[in-house]
């Protein structure tokens, strides 16, 4: 809990957090956000896999942390997001990965997360317009299933890759109906400054997809 704490103050104090915040606050404008939903964001207490142990001359207390940096980061964000978009109030903030050890779900849920579709699709069901997604490198097709659920104010996720660097499948690649789905959005790069190297390590690759509004006008129509 400490170790959780502790990089989520780095985060809040990061000028890449700052970033952020500024930009969604310029992206979302007046639209309206009535939660934020949180795909795959992964267990930061579970330790490392042996054969990943195996790889390094070593493996201690701190490459236990550098090895969940990412999602304590990734969680914060999305705390940040919550409290950002809630103005006096948080918004809602759900998180679903079947992954999560009890140590992490108690963590989470005393920060004001909500557990949700442990083993089920509970989380997809929440997916409307007005809702902001999460869900950096999932391992599930999130992508796709949003694609055929909803078109959320927010999205956050990877660019449009196929294959891993190793040239095999991404669980969550792009899709002839994801690529339908981003002409509904316009894409940016998720910001970022190169002075928070932790930071920026745990969130390189990801994207903002704002949904334009001028779909959502003609639809109306």
């Amino acid at each position: 809990m400490q170790v959780f704490d502790e990089k989520n103050l780095l985060w809040q104090n990061s000028k890449t957090c700052k970033h952020l915040a500024a930009s969604i606050q310029d992206l979302l404008g007046t639209n309206t956000v009535k939660k934020v939903l949180c795909f795959g964001l992964g267990d930061f207490c579970r330790s490392a896999p042996e054969w990943l142990k195996r790889q390094y001359d070593s493996w201690d207390e701190i490459s236990e942390v550098k090895n969940v940096m990412g999602s304590m980061i990734q969680h914060s964000m999305a705390l940040t997001i919550a409290q950002l978009c809630g103005g006096n109030k948080p918004l809602p903030l759900f998180t679903q990965d079947p992954g999560y050890t009890e140590v992490a779900e108690e963590i989470l849920t005393k920060r004001e997360f909500k557990i949700i579709g442990t083993h089920g699709a509970g989380g997809f069901a929440e997916i409307d317009e007005e809702s902001i997604i999460i869900s950096p490198f999932a391992a599930a097709p999130v992508k796709q299933i949003i694609a055929d659920l909803a078109r959320p104010v927010l999205i956050i996720s990877t660019g449009f890759a196929v294959f891993n660097d190793n040239e095999k499948p991404l669980a969550d690649a792009e899709s002839p109906r994801t690529r339908q789905m981003w002409l509904d959005y316009e894409t940016y790069s998720l910001p970022s400054h190169s002075d928070d190297v932790e930071i920026c390590s745990a969130l390189r690759g990801l994207h903002v997809y704002c949904r334009r509004q001028q779909s959502l006008d003609l639809q109306g129509a």
